[in-house]
């Protein structure tokens, strides 16, 4: 390797030190933005694994609610399936904060609202109650964790 070969590999090597510490500083000024941001993609994906947890349980005491005769359950069941495995897929995809989050998170608010107003069709129902409740709060942090 002559000498121009060396100094032109040492100036794009600087160069490319220079760019990341550049880099590094924007970072550093953007802690704060990014911290706010990763909290609230924390937020979303812990509620969005608390409210599959909580559709299961429901979808379960639907399953029964139907078993025993009471078809009124059914669309409710369908719901809370649908609704668990959304929120099992955005809670993993935030917890990576994958390249879809923000795409998959608002799907996740639309699925854990409609899954909500099926749950509150029952409003005597202390299952359906919780569900529609855990439902509403997990949309919301999707909503806030698209927006941050």
């Amino acid at each position: 390797m002559n000498r121009r070969e060396m100094l032109m590999g040492t100036a794009g090597g600087a160069a490319t030190l220079l760019a990341m510490n550049s880099a590094i500083a924007k970072d550093d000024d953007d802690d704060d933005k990014h911290d706010h941001a990763h909290g609230k993609h924390d937020h979303c994906a812990e509620d969005c694994a608390a409210c599959a947890g909580e559709c299961l349980r429901c979808a379960d005491h639907c399953l029964m609610e139907v078993a025993a005769g009471d078809k009124a359950h059914a669309e409710c069941l369908k719901a809370c399936l649908d609704c668990a495995e959304v929120c099992t897929l955005c809670a993993t995809v935030m917890s990576r904060r994958g390249p879809y989050a923000k795409q998959i998170a608002k799907l996740c608010a639309e699925i854990c609202d409609l899954c909500a107003v099926q749950c509150e069709k029952f409003k005597d129902d202390e299952h359906c109650a919780e569900c529609a409740k855990v439902c509403r709060h997990c949309a919301e942090e999707c909503r806030e964790a698209i927006a941050a």
